[in-house]
């Protein structure tokens, strides 16, 4: 296991203030580095489940996985990660001081489509996958597209809820699904 990330070190990071380092490695599902991935610090503007939130800093891994950036912020962030061929997360991260360890996730697809109740396909429908687990904090949403298909990719394996949710209908909830195990999953108000 590499040392903590060196301050003085280039990540590619927007140092947005010197007051709290923000440092930390990113991980592959077998523990190796992850070069490349990208290390997003948010300011919580809601709570859980879908984490409106404000970008605050941004950083890309080196070659062994690390990441820094300087916050002004005195209070919890959330750390977004994210790689093109692994599914990331959102954890929120009391800080300051210590390392961070993030570790992606072999990534799963959900699609599907959005309809009304005369079985006709919906656009603009925000399709939101949700944490079952309270303590879990991860959302994912997209919207629908004119044909009423939405595709959501790289999500981690495991038990979400599925929310379709338009201003003219309540919202239309499967309560839990298994990512992984299923993928197509249609929706209608």
């Amino acid at each position: 296991v590499p040392d903590a990330p060196n301050p003085s070190a280039s990540t590619g990071a927007a140092e947005s203030a010197p007051g709290r380092r923000v440092a930390g490695f990113v991980r592959l599902p077998n523990g190796q580095p992850a070069a490349g991935a990208t290390v997003t610090a948010h300011r919580a503007l809601s709570v859980w489940p879908e984490w409106r939130r404000e970008r605050i800093a941004q950083a890309t891994t080196r070659e062994d996985g690390a990441f820094q950036f300087g916050l002004d912020s005195r209070t919890p962030v959330l750390l977004e990660y994210s790689h093109p061929s692994w599914a990331g997360g959102l954890v929120e991260v009391a800080l300051p001081g210590g390392t961070v360890e993030l570790q992606l996730q072999r990534g799963f697809e959900l699609f599907g489509v959005v309809t009304n109740d005369l079985n006709s396909p919906l656009a603009n429908v925000r399709v939101a996958v949700e944490s079952v687990l309270a303590d879990q904090r991860r959302a994912t949403v997209v919207t629908t597209a004119a044909n009423g298909r939405y595709r959501i990719g790289n999500l981690p394996a495991g038990p979400v809820r599925l929310v379709a949710r338009h201003p003219l209908w309540q919202p239309a909830t499967v309560p839990v699904i298994v990512v992984g195990a299923t993928n197509r999953v249609d929706l209608s108000f």
